[in-house]
């Protein structure tokens, strides 16, 4: 009977939460929220950085191993916004109001994601007022409230400079004001609401604006009695004005309108394009999406979990059918609206659809949740217990896999810029990424590496501190070299840093450290027939080395390289991919010894070519294509023969010598017959 008794005590406590402990609580989750994000106030953007990472990346150099994220994209095009760039000259494809805020803050402040923390802030705040405006009840409002902060596929966006979370405050501070005026019946309210639904079209493609216009059109001329024609021209006027403000950084630039309405033309191609329309769908993702947190896309090949999952995405679902039903009867007409309005955004994402399009549908849920919920708040109160959990193993459990396997495909690909972004910022006070950059490339092109292979073989870790081991093998001029280092890893500000360590490259080397090669001679010395005749011996030719910043237009780059190397298209074309495209020559293959002096004529007239002697088989003759066929099958068959025997030291500061084992063929003056 005790147990009982305390039990009928706690849910009656429960149905009575006081306002002043929820708002206090809200102080609280916020503030944990905020402290394991906390990185996001040491952040400053580096415009020079984002230059070089947006052109050297996809967007520039298609399938580029220095890939850069939306998040990332949306940085570097909101600075350029911000200084007066044209929107219709960069990223097009997407409206610029969200990418225009973020550059007004890194302009102004150094720091995008102080908009981030506003938007989220600010939509708390206005599903707090549209709470009160539906439920008449403060603490259900705050219960709201307190639902939305400890959803992790929310709260989460805060690290983030995506597009999803100002199109979710657009569409929730229109719906406020489209509220507003179903229960004031005041012009200024629905011409406000337009103004905020052009806003988020101007934000992210408007794949949903016609519908939620037809939507709240229809509602509009039922509920309405007098004027229909005038206020509902002014609803429409409206909606254009907000999608015309929300290119204020174009006409501030480009005062003329007739261009702009042209140029939307070049954004209408890009998502009517045959090949983004076509492809593989499956209309159920939305709803494995919501139900299982998974989602598994046709580019990819195994199936995701998104992010830490939210339990209001599947209880809203749920209870949506119910409240709409429930709000019909009652004449509820706020709550129906926008549960029609979340059946509009829901309807959309089955046709085009990614985890993160359900943003501007959680506000919704929430309301619609508290609205069926209203009269146990005990049960609200829970719902918001259950999904504290998993926000925090959202903002906490930062396992370092990614980012340690990160290290090592940046050291692989040569991402200097962001290997040297990955070291304890601290540790970057005392080394300039100048210096960071030629000591790497020093060590590299000393050896003429030609590859790098980084494999992760040991991780351990624990809340604050990792340590890896990687097995690094490099394919160089002079044979494979490898080793297993091992590194060091710091949580700083609730992100994985790594300690950096010049064993990375060579235990004991350090930017002092001199590599010193003492050359020999190509262990084969000559290709010959049965009958004695030589088909090609050994002497000096040439290696072909390119820059890829400069291949402008690459499937013409590489058909040159092609004619000049002697190999098909492609497989110059994963070697050259496998590197970043920096501001460095990259190995592109052997001239074709075939060509002899006319290879290296043209070779020279090819923008971006650089030439390295080397020694090589050299053809007797000229034109014998057949010859460079066998060379060329004999090197992938046997490539040690083509390593150049040298005995590769590095001096350290005392000028002691350490012998670097370079793997090579220990056979001399090789004769092929064949």
């Amino acid at each position: 009977m005790g147990i009982k008794k305390n039990l009928i005590t706690s849910v009656s406590l429960l149905k009575t939460v006081p306002n002043a402990f929820l708002f206090l609580l809200i102080i609280l989750v916020l503030g944990i929220i905020l402290f394991f994000q906390r990185h996001i106030f040491f952040y400053r953007y580096e415009p020079e950085y984002y230059e070089g990472l947006y052109y050297h990346s996809q967007w520039n150099y298609p399938n580029s191993t220095r890939g850069i994220s939306d998040g990332e994209l949306y940085k570097f095009v909101g600075y350029r916004l911000a200084e007066g760039e044209n929107h219709f000259n960069i990223n097009y494809e997407m409206p610029p109001f969200g990418k225009y805020l973020y550059g007004l803050a890194e302009k102004y402040l150094g720091n995008p994601y102080w908009i981030s923390i506003v938007l989220y802030l600010f939509s708390a705040g206005f599903l707090f007022l549209l709470g009160k405006e539906i439920l008449k009840e403060t603490s259900l409002s705050l219960l709201g409230v307190l639902f939305f902060l400890v959803t992790p596929f929310v709260s989460t966006q805060i690290g983030e400079t995506m597009l999803d979370l100002p199109l979710m405050f657009f569409y929730l501070v229109h719906a406020f004001f489209f509220v507003k005026f179903l229960l004031k019946r005041q012009q200024k309210y629905l011409i406000t609401s337009g103004l905020f639904l052009g806003l988020a079209t101007g934000t992210k493609p408007g794949i949903y604006t016609p519908f939620v216009f037809l939507l709240e059109s229809i509602i509009y001329f039922k509920q309405e009695k007098e004027r229909k024609v005038v206020g509902f021209s002014g609803y429409l006027i409206s909606v254009f004005a907000g999608y015309v403000l929300a290119f204020f950084c174009y006409f501030i630039k480009h005062p003329n309108p007739i261009p702009w309405l042209r140029l939307h033309q070049k954004q209408f191609s890009f998502y009517m394009d045959p090949l983004k329309l076509s492809g593989p769908r499956d209309y159920l993702l939305v709803w494995k999406n919501i139900f299982s947190n998974s989602y598994q896309g046709w580019w990819w090949t195994k199936e995701k979990t998104i992010g830490g999952a939210s339990l209001i995405l599947p209880v809203g679902t749920i209870l949506l059918l119910p409240v709409i039903f429930l709000s019909f009867k009652k004449r509820e007409i706020s709550i129906f609206y926008l549960s029609c309005l979340t059946c509009v955004f829901l309807l959309i994402d089955h046709f085009v659809f990614f985890p993160r399009y359900l943003m501007p549908t959680i506000p919704f849920f929430i309301l619609i949740t508290v609205f069926f919920l209203k009269k146990h708040k005990q049960f609200l109160f829970l719902l918001s217990c259950l999904s504290f959990p998993f926000l925090f193993s959202s903002l906490s459990a930062r396992n370092p896999v990614g980012d340690v396997e990160a290290v090592g495909r940046f050291f692989a690909t040569r991402a200097y810029h962001e290997l040297y972004r990955s070291t304890i910022p601290d540790e970057r006070k005392n080394l300039s990424e100048k210096q960071f950059i030629d000591s790497l490339e020093y060590f590299l092109e000393t050896l003429g590496t030609r590859d790098i292979k980084t494999e992760l073989l040991e991780l351990k870790n624990d809340s604050q501190s990792a340590k890896a081991k990687y097995k690094v093998v490099y394919e160089t001029k002079y044979g494979i070299l490898s080793h297993e280092p091992e590194i060091s890893f710091l949580k700083v500000n609730n992100q994985w840093r790594q300690v950096w360590n010049w064993d990375l490259l060579w235990l004991g080397y350090d930017p002092s450290a001199k590599i010193i090669t003492r050359e020999g001679s190509l262990p084969l010395k000559r290709l010959q027939r049965s009958d004695g005749t030589i088909l090609a011996e050994r002497g000096k030719w040439q290696m072909v080395y390119m820059f890829p910043r400069v291949m402008f237009d690459w499937s013409k780059a590489l058909k040159s390289l092609s004619e000049v190397i002697g190999e098909n298209p492609e497989v110059i074309d994963l070697r050259l991919r496998k590197v970043v495209p920096d501001h460095f020559v990259r190995f592109a293959g052997y001239l074709d010894p075939a060509l002899g002096q006319e290879g290296i004529d043209k070779a020279n007239l090819i923008s971006g070519v650089h030439l390295r002697e080397v020694d090589y088989l050299v053809i007797k003759g000229k034109g014998n294509e057949e010859v460079s066929r066998i060379i060329r099958s004999i090197q992938k068959e046997k490539p040690e023969l083509f390593c150049i025997k040298a005995e590769v030291v590095m001096q350290g500061k005392n000028e002691e010598e350490k012998v670097l084992p370079l793997q090579c063929s220990e056979e001399k003056d090789v004769k092929i017959i064949i």
